[in-house]
């Protein structure tokens, strides 16, 4: 399995939270995955700077980030932050090495 590597702050931590938690709200208990990866992002050091995370991870991300994007736009809110996370998620680094 692949393994990849996402920068992570406070605000995308809460973000990324926010969408999980509703995923997981919107399918209940069936969506466990949701409910493990918002743990993991909870129990994550932000000292670390870096999550190391799983294509099946990337996915359920992907997946709560675009349902909240979805439900952004039908409230008119802005989506900007939610688009940025998206294309963190989409495109991670493979690896530990990075330029900052």
């Amino acid at each position: 399995m692949t393994k990849y590597y996402i920068e992570m702050k406070e605000t995308r931590r809460n973000m990324m939270s926010d969408a999980l938690l509703s995923l997981y709200r919107k399918k209940g208990p069936e969506s466990e995955e949701a409910r493990q990866m918002g743990l993991k992002l909870w129990d994550f050091d932000l000292k670390e700077k870096r999550m190391e995370i799983t294509s099946d991870e990337q996915r359920v991300l992907r997946h709560a980030l675009n349902d909240l994007r979805n439900q952004r736009l039908e409230e008119g809110k802005y989506t900007d932050g939610v688009e940025a996370a998206i294309m963190e998620v989409m495109k991670p680094h493979r690896t530990k090495h990075f330029p900052w």
